[in-house]
């Protein structure tokens, strides 16, 4: 267990402790020594069913976490993310909320799948115990992981952004607006437009993230001057549909009266 040089001899070994045990430490050196492979993805999801059926939360979710980040393709990602459902409905990672929804979100998370259906689905039983900043944080995350529009992958986690607007901390509500914010040009320069007007429907109707407060310096994270070159690039993009656009300009237009006093 110690021999960390790659060689035919502990290949050998380390099979075998693979084969009849659950050792996630010699998983790891496995695969960092011999490489993603097919064999070694057998061997993980083998060492997932031992960890659950144990049980075994902590190293359950850490491999999992592991295996997204040396498996990223999309069916080895569902994959994972069907195990940690089934582990989340057996109470295999534990009955606390916390334990069984947010913890093996948080991992789900990190990696975008082709099938959303699992992370949605625990994201729903989770609801009820959820904060607005909890909703936001997983949505935000997947959202990261995705490197494309929620908008149009995942349209009903997409709107769990808006929970933002529902934190009460100022501080902690402004951060979630900045990190909103900074992944603009994802939705900016998708080729399908309806995800810059998703981003705007966010930035239209959550004036407490984003919105300055008359009277207040230095309030709001985007000024009238910024808000109207955004709406400028949308209607590029929807100069042949008016009636999209009113909306959001009836919002900004309120917003620079009450910011003019």
């Amino acid at each position: 267990q110690k021999c960390s040089e790659k060689s035919d001899k502990l290949e050998r070994a380390l099979s075998y402790m693979l084969a009849h045990g659950a050792f996630p430490e010699e998983y790891r050196k496995y695969v960092k020594l011999f490489g993603a492979t097919e064999k070694a993805w057998s061997f993980g999801a083998t060492l997932l069913d031992r960890l659950c059926a144990t049980p075994d939360p902590e190293n359950t979710l850490k491999i999992a976490s592991f295996m997204q980040q040396q498996y990223p393709d999309a069916k080895y990602v569902n994959y994972l993310h069907s195990r940690l459902r089934a582990a989340s409905d057996n109470f295999e990672l534990g009955r606390d909320p916390g334990d069984r929804f947010m913890k093996p979100m948080m991992v789900m998370a990190e990696a975008a799948p082709s099938d959303y259906a699992h992370i949605n689905g625990i994201f729903q039983q989770a609801n009820a115990s959820m904060t607005p900043q909890d909703r936001f944080n997983v949505a935000l995350k997947i959202q990261t992981a995705a490197k494309k529009p929620l908008s149009s992958l995942n349209s009903w986690m997409a709107e769990q952004l808006f929970s933002m607007r529902d934190i009460k901390e100022e501080e902690v509500r402004l951060a979630a607006g900045r990190s909103f914010l900074a992944l603009e040009p994802i939705f900016r320069d998708s080729p399908d437009r309806g995800d810059y007007l998703f981003f705007m429907r966010m930035f239209a109707e959550c004036p407490a993230v984003f919105a300055p407060v008359k009277d207040k310096a230095g309030s709001g994270l985007v000024s009238p001057a910024e808000a109207l070159k955004k709406f400028y690039a949308l209607t590029q993009k929807y100069a042949d549909s008016p009636l999209v656009l009113s909306n959001i300009l009836q919002y900004i237009q309120n917003r620079i009266r009450k910011d003019r006093g």
